[in-house]
């Protein structure tokens, strides 16, 4: 494993190829892991505003030691604050979390927008959660987006002239999605608080190959629970 492999975004920004996955990182835990995973090496640290654990991962970046200027934060805009006049007071929440002045990448979380509000999954008892917009996909000028299906990536190149830079998606041995992998490319976001696995998880290629013959096409986020 290379931590100092790196992609080259369409635009022209480099991109770590291996990074820590936060999500599901217990309260308690992700503060450790991160910490250990910045000391083995590790140079991109994958967090979002709906993990509700931000302040730990911040204060895991602070004990690491590690400059921050050396590590590459990505964030995710979640869907109850998708509004406009939304979106600065979001990012500025997630930027005191973290306890940086800056993100090297924001992303729309998912191709949906909930109705504006504190909660962050508002829910009509009627029709499930409260939706506000599900035409446009996202404004024109976010070029930067996660689980975006083949179908609304074509939709949002309709009405945008920006290619999308990212589309974080979901993809692990039980959903490995080659269709969209082979559209867009990919990078590897493992997810552990374990300190063994975060510091080594190189396979051979064997167990490769036996984790290739295990798509089931299993989704651990079902976008249908979201309404898409």
């Amino acid at each position: 494993m290379s931590f100092g492999q790196t992609y080259t975004l369409n635009t022209g920004a480099k991109i770590p190829a291996v990074g820590l996955g936060t999500w599901l990182s217990q309260l308690n835990e992700v503060e450790r892991a991160v910490e250990w995973a910045l000391k083995a090496g590790y140079k991109h640290l994958d967090c979002a505003a709906i993990y509700n654990n931000k302040e730990e991962v911040g204060q895991g970046i602070k004990n690491s030691g590690i400059p921050r200027s050396d590590i590459f934060i990505t964030s995710k805009l979640w869907n109850h604050k998708r509004a406009p006049e939304n979106v600065e007071k979001a990012l500025d929440q997630t930027l005191w979390e973290l306890q940086t002045d800056y993100l090297d990448l924001y992303l729309v979380h998912w191709p949906i927008q909930f109705a504006s509000g504190d909660k962050q999954f508002p829910h009509d008892e009627q029709t499930g959660y409260s939706l506000a917009n599900d035409t446009i996909p996202i404004p024109f000028h976010w070029h930067r987006i996660s689980n975006f299906n083949k179908r609304r990536i074509e939709q949002l190149l309709k009405t945008s002239k920006v290619v999308p830079a990212v589309d974080q998606i979901e993809a692990h041995p039980y959903l490995q999605q080659p269709e969209l992998l082979d559209q867009e490319g990919d990078r590897v976001v493992p997810k552990s608080a374990t300190k063994s696995r975060i510091e080594k998880f190189v396979l051979p290629d064997e167990a490769f190959r036996k984790l290739n013959a295990l798509e089931r096409g299993v989704r651990y986020n079902d976008p249908t629970e979201l309404g898409l």
